[in-house]
């Protein structure tokens, strides 16, 4: 029976993409799209950016299971952690054939799957440990290949400055190179193999900082680093393209092969909007005296409304951290080193600038070697606390306030705090419906200053059936936001930023599979939903080819 093999290209943007190809700097993906069933992929996945993968790979039960997002909150505690990826059985734990699975975000190493399993050896946002099955192999990588240089360096907000563009962009054209060795080597090593699942995640570390580079229409398209930016974004999706061309070099002629993405790239409006603006808004909205401001408005307005860059020295939300009451700075710190806040401090270090030198910190490939045991691993063990969040920067009035602002990846998240449901809760149930109207009225008047509209695109309510429902998101509301929002005025609650923008690009929900192999012949079909792909590499396993 055929070799089916999926590389799925992480958060590559279709038309970036094209554009390349248009260019000539992608020649092995032009050659698969000419030889190629082109499938547009869309879904309308709404507050869980990040979880394309986990749609993907378990399609509803994980919403079923009350799985929503990897960040989670305890009303009991009033505690926001980060849990692991849903520990269900994937799509291609019921095929008999041998599977080869390797570096998929969101994926764990599962006992159901026949086959040898390696997780988190360089994904971005894996959300599951460093391991493998059988024991033993991601560490065998490591000492042949060593681990991914890009590995947990990609997650600070570096866009600005050119030392971290250079540095980041070098691991991952680096951890490419290295990827097609280990991708290679594996695909030798299991010749039977009849299903191979692997993900390139380069490029989607690569998006969140450097899209300013190739977005003409990105407010920081004007910035400093961005013509610097967008070469190295392209260097990178030329890196991944070889790495792309060199394994599909190693398949037989008769492998049917799916080359895809389960999301894009676009501007992102949302970092500062969830972590800054949401949280103060929500803070005076119940009374709370003002902690952040930002620069002065009537200047910013007078000037066009610019975007604030921030210091080259400093990070981004050092700026936003400069102006908070420095009583809330204190608290926070004193909750810290009563441990009822791990690593608080740690964050705050970072929010104000520090470490020494004012640059980013590096961590060096040779302490992510390792891996774990997972023969006894239950899912508290990879939960974390979360701290990098400014939304927590206000967690201490979270069981006096109606409503709050929850961590977030870029969407805003806001939970009424409800009577019978949270442990302090202060809103009756009587009052649910009343709450969250006023909740929605105050989105609506608070306005982004650039555009004159909302700041909120669309606001909408996750349990309009039942607010007691335990296995409903956390969130009580899920809101997109308008275009580069940076600032909010309210007209009694004044007026809240501007501050600098986070991260370069969030995501999208476009997406595509390219299909090709025997008795496939060049088409274009209709667009269809993210959440079938799973369903038609199953096909293709099955040796039914989509129409």
């Amino acid at each position: 029976m055929t070799r089916v093999v999926a590389i799925g290209l992480d958060s590559a943007d279709r038309v970036l993409i094209e554009r390349l190809i248009a260019q000539g700097r992608l020649p092995h993906l032009a050659r698969l799209t000419s030889l190629s069933m082109q499938v547009p992929l869309h879904s309308d996945i709404i507050g869980k950016p990040e979880e394309a993968w986990t749609s993907f790979l378990y399609g509803d039960d994980s919403y079923n299971a009350g799985y929503w997002s990897s960040l989670k909150f305890d009303p009991s505690t009033y505690r926001a952690y980060r849990q692991g990826a849903y520990r269900g059985a994937p799509f291609y734990a019921g095929t008999k054939r041998p599977s080869l699975i390797f570096d998929v975000p969101k994926s764990t190493a599962h006992g159901d799957v026949n086959g040898t399993q390696i997780t988190s050896w360089g994904a971005h946002a894996a959300s599951f440990p460093r391991a493998s099955i059988p024991p033993g192999l991601i560490r065998s990588l490591d000492e042949r290949y060593g681990p991914h240089p890009a590995l947990e360096n990609e997650y600070f907000d570096g866009w600005y400055q050119t030392d971290y563009i250079d540095q980041l962009s070098d691991s991952l054209v680096q951890g490419a190179a290295q990827r097609t060795k280990a991708t290679q080597s594996l695909i030798d090593d299991h010749p039977d193999a009849g299903f191979i699942l692997t993900v390139l995640s380069e490029t989607h570390s690569a998006g969140h900082h450097l899209w300013h580079g190739v977005d003409s229409k990105h407010i920081l398209a004007g910035a400093p680093t961005a013509a610097h930016a967008g070469r190295r974004l392209t260097e990178i999706y030329e890196a991944v393209d070889a790495t792309l061309g060199s394994i599909v070099e190693r398949l037989m002629p008769d492998t049917h092969l799916v080359v895809f993405s389960v999301h894009g790239m676009c501007p992102n409006d949302s970092d500062v909007a969830a972590g800054l603006l949401l949280p103060e808004l929500l803070h005076r909205f119940n009374g709370g005296t003002p902690k952040l401001n930002g620069p002065d408005h009537t200047t910013w307005k007078a000037r066009g409304y610019p975007p604030i860059l921030p210091d080259p020295r400093r990070r981004p939300l050092a700026f936003a951290h400069d102006s908070m009451d420095t009583s809330l700075q204190g608290k926070l710190l004193q909750r810290a080193k009563a441990g009822r806040l791990l690593d608080l401090e740690r964050a705050l270090r970072k929010a104000r600038g520090q470490p020494p030198g004012h640059r980013i910190p590096w961590k060096m490939a040779d302490e992510l070697a390792f891996e774990t045991d997972i023969t006894n691993l239950v899912p508290s063990h990879i939960e974390e606390t979360a701290t990098d969040y400014p939304n927590l920067w206000y967690q201490q009035h979270w069981p006096t306030m109606r409503a709050f602002s929850l961590p977030s990846f870029g969407e805003g998240r806001i939970r009424i705090n409800l009577a019978g449901r949270d442990r302090d809760g202060v809103v009756p149930l009587e009052d649910y419906e009343r709450t969250c109207c006023e909740i929605e009225q105050l989105l609506k008047d608070s306005i982004n200053p650039r555009t004159g509209n909302s700041i909120a695109a669309h606001v909408i309510r996750t349990r309009k059936d039942d607010p007691l429902d335990p296995l409903a998101p956390d969130a009580d509301f899920l809101i997109t936001w308008d275009t580069a929002v940076d600032a909010v005025a309210h007209p009694t609650l004044g007026t809240i930023g501007p501050f600098p923008m986070l991260r370069m690009s969030e995501h999208n929900n476009d997406a595509f599979a390219l299909i090709s192999g025997p008795d496939i012949q060049p088409a274009r079909l209709n667009e269809r939903p993210t959440s079938e792909l799973g369903s038609i590499i199953l096909s293709l396993l099955e040796g039914k080819i989509p129409t």
